[in-house]
């Protein structure tokens, strides 16, 4: 019978029966309302009661899944099975010699931040973490007294570095070479584009002719 509009049944005398109570709506209910009253003796009674709750329906998940391209750049953190709406911590633990570029989904930019909380569609999900290869730029002055030089670091392939060599006094710069002596420029300050492999730069200097300040004119001796 229903809870809230109990029925009147007949059993046989002496004999156990079993009763299931509809509870379907009920947000709250009281125990001691649960009662089989008799109407043969009026008698009632409210023992050997034992509720049961139905389970559940099991929630609908649906699958994230984290990818780095490439693979050996890094480790993304959080992908799984989740219900919709489900707030997801996403991380990506980058290896070295690679830098976070962006987020893509389906192949399309999905976000310039590296961690960052996801809530889960109701849909499967696949994101791909972009990374990029950097190679190391290393920078000198020869010879090293001659002048300081400024712009080394980790770069990204077809990056633009600013690079500077400032003389010391006495010293003038005279032009860029690479690892193999080949000249790269006679500016003391240009953008060098980065290759797609480690790369070294040399800053030449040369001693610079000395000037004669006061130089008079005649040599004739004088006398006291």
């Amino acid at each position: 019978p229903n809870f809230q509009s109990p029925g009147k049944l007949v059993f046989v005398e002496e004999q156990w029966v079993r009763l299931e109570f509809d509870l379907t709506g009920m947000t709250s209910y009281d125990y001691r309302n649960f009662r089989l009253i008799s109407s043969a003796t009026q008698g009632w009674y409210s023992d050997n009661y034992i509720f049961y709750k139905e389970p559940s329906e099991a929630p609908e998940l649906f699958t994230l899944t984290l990818l780095a391209d490439p693979e050996e750049g890094g480790t993304p953190i959080g992908g799984g099975e989740y219900e919709a709406g489900t707030s997801v911590f996403i991380q990506l633990m980058v290896n070295e010699g690679y830098q976070f570029f962006k987020w893509e989904r389906d192949g399309t930019h999905f976000s310039w931040i590296m961690n960052f909380s996801y809530t889960m569609p109701a849909e499967d999900v696949t994101l791909t973490a972009i990374l990029n290869a950097v190679y190391p730029l290393t920078l000198e002055a020869s010879p090293a007294e001659g002048g300081t030089v400024t712009g080394a670091g980790d770069y990204v392939e077809g990056a633009s570095v600013s690079l500077t060599a400032t003389p010391e006094f006495g010293w003038n710069f005279v032009n860029w070479t690479d690892g193999d002596g080949t000249e790269i420029s006679t500016e003391a300050s240009f953008a060098y584009t980065m290759p797609a492999e480690p790369a070294s730069l040399t800053a030449n200097f040369e001693e610079a002719e000395p000037v004669v300040i006061n130089e008079f004119p005649w040599t004739e001796d004088f006398e006291d």
